[in-house]
């Protein structure tokens, strides 16, 4: 990811000697996979631009299953602010790479209902045997993609179109398990008593099953004014 974002940005060095794009400050209002959101791009000199921007959304209700028949119930908040950098190549199409101050955080919970249902690491749960878990990842992100728009090139009605990948780092998860009551005071021997090396393996096999997060698809659409 580095490196892709290198060359990004050797490519904007080496193209400062093309024409510029019309001047202006544009706004725009955005809907993606980063959440919906609103933007502000500036005209700079030759054929680049800047965008400063936001995106705010919180996805709950959904399902998470694990290999050992927890049920999660997951919420997935979006919270980031960016700063990308353009380079018109040709026509309306633009290259782009940036940073994200990144919030991205998944919570998940899951309550074992019956005996014997599902595992918590190597350990069978008893009924009321409640897992929660936290994901988080880095909070400095890198941005890189390709997008297509009149931003600074059409009227003063301007739209954008953006594919890409934020390299988020690997997600961290930290795991708490509440045993039922009359596990109190439970020793390692007694059935359903969940210790620190059973949180540890569950932790370890949640993070192994979303470790794929660490690199998140930029999909989004824009619409908007120029001024």
């Amino acid at each position: 990811m580095k490196r892709a974002m290198c060359m990004v940005f050797t490519g904007l060095a080496l193209a400062a000697g093309a024409p510029a794009m019309a001047a202006g400050v544009a706004a725009q209002i955005q809907i993606g996979t980063l959440g919906p959101g609103a933007e502000l791009a500036f005209a700079l000199p030759g054929p680049f631009a800047a965008r400063l921007g936001l995106n705010r959304f919180t996805y709950s209700g959904f399902d998470l299953d694990d290999a050992e028949g927890l049920d999660y119930d997951a919420e997935l908040e979006l919270r980031n602010e960016h700063l990308f950098l353009d380079w018109q190549v040709f026509g309306h199409f633009r290259l782009s790479g940036g940073y994200l101050r990144n919030g991205m955080r998944l919570s998940a919970s899951a309550q074992v209902r019956s005996d014997g249902e599902a595992r918590v690491g190597a350990r069978a749960a008893l009924a009321g045997t409640r897992v929660e878990a936290t994901v988080d990842f880095d909070e400095s992100a890198g941005y890189v993609g390709l997008g297509f728009g009149n931003t600074f090139g059409g009227g003063r009605f301007v739209y954008a179109v953006d594919l890409g990948v934020v390299q988020q780092g690997s997600p961290r998860v930290a795991l708490d398990v509440t045993l039922p009551p009359q596990l109190d005071g439970c020793v390692p021997s007694d059935e359903g008593c969940i210790g620190p090396e059973d949180i540890e393996r569950e932790r370890q096999d949640v993070e192994a099953e979303i470790r794929d997060l660490d690199v998140w698809p930029v999909v989004s659409v824009g619409f908007g004014l120029r001024f």
